[in-house]
């Protein structure tokens, strides 16, 4: 985890530990905040300035490497529902890397990164790289997914 503070932006951007488990707390200037775990780039919380949570997260959520996060804004990659890949494909069970962190006055945001390995390749034999950023606005969060093959 300590080769990941080099993302940390003070006030900002934090690289903490929960359950055993990484994830990136961002902070806007204003107070709304998001937490988004290493573990399936599951987005688990937001907050608004005031405090109020905006996103369920089951009570019956684990947090476990190779476990999907059960809650949140999940990431079903490369497939949605059942079919010949795990259910929701594998990208909500994997590790995913950050790519970089930034703060302005309009937004917080992490960039975070997934692509095919030794694994990936044995339940889907494809050249892939998955590229998701999280941002917390004044008054929102906003998550995208770019794919690139």
């Amino acid at each position: 985890m300590d080769s990941l503070k080099k993302f940390e932006i003070p006030s900002h951007v934090q690289i903490l530990e929960n359950n055993g488990m990484t994830l990136v707390q961002l902070t806007h200037a204003n107070g709304s905040s998001a937490q988004v775990y290493l573990l399936g780039a599951t987005v688990t919380s937001y907050r608004t300035a005031k405090k109020e949570e905006v996103l369920f997260l089951s009570s019956k959520a684990i947090f476990k490497e190779g476990k999907a996060i059960r809650g949140g804004i999940p990431i079903c990659f490369p497939q949605f529902g059942p079919g010949a890949l795990p259910q929701h494909g594998f990208a909500r069970n994997r590790l995913w890397k950050i790519a970089s962190t930034g703060a302005t006055f309009n937004a917080v945001q992490v960039n975070l990164v997934l692509q095919d390995d030794e694994e990936t390749r044995k339940v889907w034999n494809h050249a892939f790289q998955v590229e998701y950023i999280v941002c917390v606005h004044p008054t929102s969060v906003s998550a995208q997914l770019f794919p690139h093959q």
